[in-house]
């Protein structure tokens, strides 16, 4: 099976992924600032935890080594301008990692925005908007590098829903592989 990396684990919808992969039989490392916040978790010691900063090259290099997939679930809590330069930045960190390290494959949380969300749009709205961009560059650029997600594709776990695969917004997924 892949070898997959999770980040935003200590999230909501990372949390509920991990035991999915791991169930599925794939092997699961996630990038952690906080590894103590995972320690509780069912899943714990079932999966390989990097601790780092997802705004670290050298961190997210390391957690990126030897990953098939990778999970961009992430997301900044500061606000404003703030948000949005944070979100680039780590965005674009995640994306070098993912370049460097020939990742095959990122899944992205994005979010559902409209066409010209840049135009009259939240911080957030247009933060999640270029991070989409930026990742879906990555992937242009990157020589096979595949995304899911973006602007106006989110994809998500149901609160309330019992568990299962990840669901698409909007019945379909809006994955793409690139050659």
């Amino acid at each position: 099976m892949s070898s997959i990396l999770v980040t935003g684990a200590t999230g909501y919808i990372g949390g509920r992924l991990v035991p999915l992969l791991l169930d599925a039989g794939h092997h699961v490392r996630v990038l952690a600032r906080h590894p103590e916040r995972l320690r509780d978790r069912s899943w714990f010691d079932r999966v390989e935890v990097i601790a780092g900063d997802a705004g670290d090259l050298a961190a997210v290099g390391t957690a990126l080594d030897g990953v098939d997939v990778a999970y961009y679930l992430l997301h900044s809590l500061q606000r404003g301008d703030e948000l949005e330069r944070e979100e680039r930045r780590v965005a674009t960190v995640f994306a070098d990692g993912a370049r460097a390290n020939a990742v095959g494959r990122i899944i992205y949380l994005g979010g559902l925005a409209p066409a010209d969300a840049e135009r009259g749009a939240s911080a957030h709205m247009r933060s999640r908007v270029e991070v989409g961009r930026i990742l879906a560059e990555a992937a242009r650029r990157g020589g096979g590098i595949g995304w899911g997600g973006g602007p106006g594709r989110g994809h998500g776990v149901g609160r309330g829903r019992r568990p299962g695969p990840l669901r698409a917004v909007g019945g379909r997924w809006h994955g793409v592989t690139l050659p």
